[in-house]
């Protein structure tokens, strides 16, 4: 569960620096706290709840969230 806890956190950063989305403003548009989106990208949280509005929040769909196959290598 770490592993994956630490890729999702690492796509997501991932996709708001591609966007030039701060995390401020991501965490604002998700509705969420800041600091609890930074534990997010730190792979030291989940967000089961935030999921949906993180992914509405970067105009993705939920699935591409966890398209992170070439962060796998990383952590392997």
């Amino acid at each position: 569960m770490n592993d994956i806890k630490k890729l999702l956190g690492k796509r997501i950063k991932e996709l708001r620096k591609s966007q030039g989305i701060s995390q401020q403003l991501l965490a604002e548009k998700a509705n969420i706290d800041q600091r609890s989106l930074s534990h997010i990208e730190c792979g030291d949280t989940f967000p089961s709840r935030a999921l949906f509005d993180i992914a509405s929040a970067l105009n993705i769909q939920l699935k591409d969230l966890f398209d992170f196959e070439h962060h796998k290598l990383c952590i392997d």
